[in-house]
């Protein structure tokens, strides 16, 4: 909790400004729901450090311990919202499986990486079984490879990414909305009854009407008739040279679905002049 110094498993403080900020915190009833040590150093007993507040209970749906940060003796908390909070559901020091822990695993994750980080996870788990100070020293020199060795990967991936960002737009894209930390969300929207729409339907047929009122609608019984236009020569063939029709081909994008005509823009470089020919015969 940055500089206060409180002990949070007791509701504690040193000093007055711990003294206010427990009594702010009381004082809008907010609900803390870390209820187990987070904290962890050689020689001192384990302390509750961090904070997880809101104002009821039922915001929170789970709250699980992983493994610290290196060199932080922290452990890390990860927590879902929006759903019942059941003391059964909060047991501390579960055995979480590495691979588990995170979800997926990040796109320039390895086999020798993923290695690293199952070494980490086993040397902390040793760690908090013991308490010695040498098995912590292991846990930090494991931690370190690992965590030396993902930022690496990453950089590397990311650079390959940034390169390829003009021939494959779309891996670029999905890489960049992966990492996106955080999403909006259309909220409710107010309806013609001025009535709140609730479901994702009822907003889709809000903003479909908004936009379409934006078309005009002709009057086709006032329209006025054009004159025939006097065709004096008619146009009867077209001509087209095969490097106009190749320097077409390669502006085409690959990654793109097929057109009306149904042939997909896929064209390898081996195919242009073929293409070429094919297409003045078909003329």
């Amino acid at each position: 909790m940055g500089d206060f110094d409180i002990h949070w498993d007791t509701w504690n403080g040193r000093s007055e400004k711990d003294a206010k900020c427990i009594e702010t915190i009381q004082g809008n009833f907010l609900y803390q729901h870390v209820d187990q040590p987070t904290r962890y150093r050689i020689g001192q007993n384990p302390t509750l450090d961090e904070l997880v507040l809101s104002n009821t209970e039922e915001l929170i749906q789970d709250l699980t311990y992983l493994d610290p940060l290196d060199g932080a003796g922290r452990e890390g908390s990860r927590r879902n919202k929006h759903g019942p909070t059941h003391k059964s559901q909060m047991n501390v020091f579960q055995s979480i499986k590495s691979d588990q822990q995170d979800g997926e695993d990040p796109l320039w994750m390895t086999t020798a990486a993923a290695k690293l980080k199952k070494k980490k996870y086993r040397a902390w788990k040793r760690y908090k079984s013991t308490g010695s100070y040498e098995n912590y020293e292991k846990y930090v020199r494991k931690g370190n490879a690992a965590q030396n060795l993902s930022n690496k990967l990453r950089t590397k991936f990311e650079k390959l990414i940034a390169k390829e960002a003009k021939t494959r737009p779309k891996s670029f894209w999905a890489y960049v909305k992966n990492q996106t930390k955080s999403g909006e969300r259309l909220g409710p929207l107010l309806t013609e009854s001025r009535e709140m729409t609730n479901t994702d339907t009822e907003k889709a047929h809000v903003l479909n009407s908004f936009f379409s009122s934006v078309f005009t609608h002709d009057d086709l019984s006032t329209m006025t008739d054009i004159d025939p236009i006097d065709v004096q020569k008619p146009l009867i063939k077209t001509e087209f040279l095969i490097s106009e029709v190749e320097k077409e081909l390669t502006k085409m994008k690959s990654d793109k679905s097929p057109g009306p005509d149904s042939v997909h823009p896929r064209s390898p470089e081996d195919v242009y002049t073929s293409a070429g020919y094919a297409a003045d015969e078909n003329i």
